[in-house]
C-alpha cells in the first residue's frame, strides 16, 4: 500500500483530484438546480425563437435573391448589351470580334456582388456568344430553358453545377426594348452557392436551404441533411429543435437548428441564476487558485533556491531531486537545458565564422565584375591609341552591355527607361554584326515621348536574341530586324520584334502562346522568365499580351502591349 502510494503520490495526481472533487460538487449541484428551473419554458422558448429566426432568414435571403434578379435586368437591360444582341441577331459572325465589348461591359457590373462569378450570354438556339467555347445545353437543361422561355424575362433558377455543388445557374431571356420586346437570346449567371449563407449562432446551431427542386444549396453544419425533418431530432446523439419554413418568392426551403443543450444560455428567464452560478464560481476559483498556487510554488521555490547557488548568476548544472516525480523531470530537464545551450552557443560561433566567410566572397564577387569593366575601358583606350577605332566600338559595345547586365545583378534597380534599353540592344546588335557582318541590319523605330517610359532592365534583348540565334544565322541570307514602339491609346505602348528570318513550326508556336498561366511555362524558360517578370511587374493580364506569329522561312513578329510608366526626376 505504501509503495503504491508513494508511485502515485505526483503533483498530477494531487492537483487531478482536487478538481475532480470540487467538479462533481459543483456540477451536481447546477444540474438539479438547473433541472428544475428550466424544464418548464424550455419548450416555449426554443419554438418562439426558432420561429422568428426563420422569418428573419427567409427575408434576408429573399433580398439577396432580389438583388441578382436585379442585377440581372441591369446586364439586360444594358444600353450596351442591348445594342450587341441587336447586332448579332442579323450578323452573328461579329461574335468572336465582340468579345472585348462584353467584357468591358460587363466589368462596370462585377463590383456589385462578388458571388456572382461570370455572366454568359447565348443565342436562342443555345449556341455561345460570350464566351463562345460553349454551348448552352452543355450546363443548362432544356426544362430550365423552356422555363426562362415561358417566363418572359423573369429570372429562372436553375440549380447546382453538375461538375461542382459549390456553384449554381440561373437564367433569363434577354428582350431588346427598342425593337417591339423581341427576344434576341439568354443571360445566365453562374454564382457561388456561399452567398446565400446565413451565420446563425455558434457551432452548435446551424441552417441549412434547399432550392425548390430539393438539391442542397448551402448551410453551416451540413453533415448531416435534414431534408423533410421537423422537430426534435438527434444529430450524432445530440438534441437539435428544427424549424422550417419554405420562402413564398423563391420556393425555396430552409431548416433552422438549434442546439437543446446550449440553447437555455440565451433565454432572459435564466439570468438571474446564472448570475448566482457566476458567484459560486468565482469563489471557487479563488479557493481554486489559492491551493494550486500553494501546491505548485512550494517545490518550485527548491529549484529557484538551487539555480541561484550559482556564482554571478552562471548557469550552472543542479543536483535532481527526487521529493516529487515531476520535480525530478523538470530537474533533469532543467539540466538538459542547460547542456544544450551550451551546445547552441558554440554552434552560433560557428555560425558567425561561416557569415564573415559568406560577406567576404560576397564582397570579391562584387569586385571580379567590376575589375573585369575597367579591364575592358582600359582595352578600348589602347585600341584607339593604335587607331583601331572599328574594334574599338566594338570593345566599348561589350563594356557598356556588361556594365548594364552586372548593375542589373549588383542592384536593386530593376527598372530603367525604354532609351536605356535601346542603347544596350544597339551594342548588343553590334556586337552580333561583328560576327554576322552584312548578313545582319537592323533598324529602331520609337516615338520620342515613349522614350522616358520605365520597363523593367534587359526585357528586349532576349527576343533579340532568339530572333538572330534562332532566325537569321541559320540561314545564309540577309537578316533584317525591326523594333517598333509606338503608343496604343493614352495609357498603353505596343512594342514589336520582327525579323525575316527562319521561323518556327507551328507546334512549337502553339506552345509559346499557349504560355499564359505563369508558373507551368517551362518548356520555353526564357519566354517563361519573360512572362514571370511581366507578371510580378505589372500583373498577369500584361503578361498574357505577349503574343507571337511566325511562318517558316518567312520570319517571327513578337508583340506585347504595356502600360506607360514615366520616370519622373
Amino acid at each position: 500500500m505504501r509503495a503504491f502510494i508513494k508511485k502515485n503520490n505526483t503533483l498530477h495526481n494531487q492537483i487531478f483530484l482536487l478538481f475532480s472533487v470540487l467538479a462533481v460538487i459543483n456540477i451536481s449541484a447546477v444540474t438539479i438546480i438547473g433541472y428544475n428551473k428550466f424544464s418548464s419554458v424550455y419548450d416555449e422558448i426554443v419554438q418562439e425563437q426558432l420561429e422568428q429566426t426563420s422569418i428573419e432568414l427567409n427575408s434576408s435571403i429573399e433580398a439577396k435573391y432580389s438583388q441578382i434578379s436585379m442585377i440581372a435586368s441591369q446586364v439586360s437591360t444594358d444600353e450596351d448589351i442591348q445594342n450587341l444582341m441587336y447586332q448579332l441577331l442579323s450578323q452573328p459572325d461579329l461574335a468572336s470580334l465582340q468579345a472585348q465589348t462584353f467584357k468591358r461591359t460587363l466589368n462596370r457590373y462585377y463590383p456589385y456582388i462578388d458571388s456572382i462569378l461570370d455572366y454568359r450570354f447565348y443565342k436562342l438556339d443555345g449556341a455561345g456568344l460570350f464566351p463562345a467555347s460553349q454551348e448552352l445545353n452543355l450546363i443548362i437543361d432544356d426544362q430550365s430553358i423552356q422555363r426562362a422561355l415561358d417566363a418572359e424575362g423573369q429570372l429562372i433558377w436553375v440549380g447546382q453545377d453538375t461538375k461542382s455543388h459549390r456553384y449554381s445557374y440561373a437564367i433569363k431571356v434577354i428582350k431588346l426594348m427598342n425593337h417591339s420586346y423581341k427576344k434576341s437570346g439568354f443571360l445566365v449567371l453562374k454564382l457561388a452557392n456561399e452567398y446565400f449563407d446565413t451565420q446563425f449562432g455558434d457551432s452548435d446551431n446551424f441552417i441549412q436551404i434547399f432550392d425548390d427542386s430539393e438539391q442542397f444549396l448551402t448551410g453551416q453544419n451540413s453533415a448531416k441533411l435534414l431534408l423533410s425533418d421537423e422537430g426534435e431530432i438527434f444529430i450524432d446523439d445530440e438534441p437539435f429543435y428544427v424549424v422550417k419554413s419554405v420562402s413564398p418568392r423563391t420556393e425555396w426551403t430552409i431548416y433552422v437548428a438549434q442546439s437543446m443543450a446550449n440553447y437555455n444560455q440565451k433565454t432572459q428567464k435564466i439570468q438571474l441564476f446564472l448570475v448566482g452560478i457566476a458567484l459560486i464560481g468565482v469563489v471557487l476559483g479563488f479557493l481554486l487558485s489559492w491551493i494550486i498556487a500553494s501546491y505548485i510554488t512550494s517545490p518550485l521555490k527548491q529549484l529557484i533556491e538551487a539555480m541561484r547557488k550559482g556564482p554571478k548568476r552562471q548557469l550552472l548544472h543542479i543536483e535532481e531531486t527526487n521529493s516529487y516525480l515531476e520535480m525530478h523531470t523538470l530537474h533533469h530537464t532543467y539540466n538538459q537545458f542547460i547542456t544544450d545551450i551550451e551546445r547552441l552557443i558554440e554552434e552560433v560561433y560557428e555560425k558567425q565564422l561561416l557569415q564573415q566567410q559568406a560577406e567576404l566572397k560576397a564582397l570579391q564577387s562584387q569586385i571580379n565584375p567590376h575589375f573585369l569593366y575597367n579591364t575592358l575601358n582600359t582595352f578600348y583606350w589602347k585600341l584607339i591609341d593604335e587607331g583601331k577605332d572599328e574594334l574599338a566600338d566594338y570593345v566599348l559595345s561589350m563594356s557598356a552591355l556588361f556594365k548594364y547586365s552586372v548593375s542589373a545583378t549588383t542592384t536593386d534597380t530593376d527598372v530603367v527607361t525604354l532609351q536605356q534599353e535601346l542603347e544596350q540592344v544597339e551594342h548588343y546588335l553590334n556586337l552580333m554584326k561583328m560576327r554576322l557582318d552584312d548578313r545582319l541590319t537592323w533598324h529602331i523605330q520609337c516615338e520620342s515621348e515613349l522614350k522616358t517610359v520605365q520597363i523593367p532592365k534587359l526585357l528586349l534583348q532576349p527576343f533579340i536574341e532568339n530572333a538572330i540565334i534562332h532566325g537569321i544565322e541559320p540561314q545564309r541570307t540577309k537578316g533584317m530586324i525591326d523594333i517598333i514602339i509606338r503608343s496604343k491609346g493614352r495609357d498603353l505602348l505596343s512594342i514589336i520584334i520582327q525579323d525575316n528570318g527562319k521561323g518556327m513550326p507551328a507546334t512549337t508556336l502553339d506552345n509559346l502562346n499557349k504560355m499564359t498561366d505563369i508558373p507551368t511555362g517551362m518548356n520555353h524558360i526564357g519566354v517563361h522568365n519573360i512572362r514571370l517578370r511581366l507578371a510580378i511587374h505589372y500583373s498577369e493580364n500584361v503578361a498574357d499580351s505577349l503574343h507571337f506569329k511566325s511562318d517558316e522561312n518567312q520570319g517571327t513578329k513578337v508583340s506585347l502591349i504595356l502600360p506607360k510608366e514615366e520616370k519622373h526626376s
